[in-house]
């Protein structure tokens, strides 16, 4: 069987579909993946083919714009990026279609494999990398540093969604989504991230379900597979120069602000003067040198990039923008959270480790001075029962090592051999 797998994003919404990728190849399956050639060297030695989509440029525009630093306009921001991708992404995914033999996987973002769910009756799946698509009013996902909660009555809750829809959903992203689908031939929808985002005929969810809380609400039936963690991985080192620091004092705390984050010179300095407040040793990772200044105090150091899952074991903290990829490792590492949620699923992904799981703090950007971080830090650290949900949760997760598998056995069950409910062709107009 063909398997097409499309995304872009950021390395934490591509790197779990390259593991996907891989898994189908070892099945016996013909693997075609379509994404930025930024990514090109994860691809280089995958063993399966690489079609090229944009330009490295046209990735690195994207995460450097200061648009990032707000919630409204980084979604505004990204959601453009990713309506530009739709034409380019199904003309090539359609080009790699053998009928009755052929499925294709997407991130849920990309337009594109819907599209040809409804055009071409692709069987289709979406994977999700973190639960703030799917709405709930039993634990609604978070969106903004100020946004409804479990506790509030239902009426209010459903006031919010409806409002978030018509004034901002709705006019930012409607009208460009539903000229696309009028380019192919299709019906014009409304309130796209109601339901429509997380259907497919398989939705896949690359975290588990006590991540989720209370998923019984959901518009659409979740295969659960667990986080994309890795394993097996005693016999890697860290480089001489990580290691040398990690034995000259006390475990340090590790500051990041993510790959896709190009503008976080404040995020580092005031990081910085925290580690000094605070007396904390301390490791700012990232790979833009323009975000350091020219000379680090002492018991402080840069590095563009460490194996988080061999470095975070060894941290007495973490600090980060709650991007899933990297709360989902801290969680495994056991090591406490204080993270700084900026935009996208961010804040939800902060909600849910704070408040749900209550292994971290939160500060948002407008309190994220250096007098705060180094009072938290200092806290959180000391908290026993904080250590101890950690220890707890990186337990369970030692069990929790088949999600890629778990993600494939659920996608596969759409393929040729099962009953398919097939729309007849529309032809693309233009």
């Amino acid at each position: 069987m063909k398997v097409l797998i499309a995304t872009a994003g950021s390395h934490g919404d591509v790197l779990p579909y390259i593991d996907l990728g891989k898994e189908m190849l070892l099945r016996g399956h013909e693997v075609v993946f379509f994404t930025n050639p930024y990514f090109s060297h994860y691809l280089k030695d995958s063993g399966f083919r690489f079609v090229p989509i944009g330009t490295v440029e046209d990735h690195m525009a994207v995460w450097s714009d200061r648009n990032g630093k707000q919630p409204f306009k980084a979604f505004h921001h990204v959601s453009k990026y990713y309506f530009g991708l739709c034409d380019p992404y199904y003309d090539a995914m359609r080009r790699e279609l053998i009928e009755g033999e052929t499925i294709s996987i997407g991130h849920p973002m990309m337009m594109a494999t819907r599209f040809l769910q409804e055009t071409h009756h692709v069987p289709t799946a979406t994977v999700h990398l973190a639960p703030v698509p799917f709405r709930s009013l039993s634990f609604p996902s978070k969106l903004l540093p100020i946004w409804v909660t479990p506790k509030m009555p239902k009426l209010l809750k459903n006031m919010a969604w409806s409002a978030m829809d018509r004034f901002y959903f709705d006019p930012n992203v409607n009208k460009p989504f539903n000229e696309m689908r009028r380019k192919f031939g299709l019906e014009p929808l409304h309130k796209i991230f109601k339901k429509w985002i997380c259907e497919a005929d398989a939705v896949v969810a690359l975290f588990p379900d006590w991540f989720a809380v209370e998923p019984s609400d959901w518009a659409v039936p979740v295969n659960f597979a667990g986080f994309p963690l890795p394993v097996n991985f005693a016999d890697q080192q860290l480089s001489p120069e990580v290691e040398a620091f990690l034995q000259a004092g006390d475990p340090p705390v590790m500051f990041t602000a993510g790959t896709a984050s190009a503008m976080a010179q404040d995020f580092f300095a005031t990081s910085i003067k925290a580690c000094v407040r605070g007396k904390i040793r301390g490791i700012m990772l990232t790979p833009y040198d323009d975000q350091m200044p020219e000379n680090l105090p002492e018991g402080i150091v840069h590095f563009k990039f460490v194996p988080y899952h061999l470095l975070l074991p060894r941290l007495a903290a973490i600090v980060h923008h709650g991007g899933i990829g990297t709360t989902s490792l801290a969680l495994q590492a056991g090591v406490p959270q204080l993270i700084r949620p900026v935009a996208y699923d961010q804040f939800d992904n902060a909600n849910r480790i704070v408040n749900m799981l209550g292994v971290g703090k939160q500060l948002f950007t407008a309190t994220y001075t250096s007098r705060t971080v180094a009072y938290a830090l200092r806290k959180m650290i000391k908290d026993v029962k904080i250590r101890e949900r950690c220890r707890s949760y990186a337990q369970n997760l030692k069990q929790d090592t088949r999600a890629i598998e778990n993600a494939c056995d659920a996608i596969l069950k759409i393929g040729p051999t099962s009953t398919v409910v097939s729309v007849p062709p529309l032809k693309r107009v233009s």
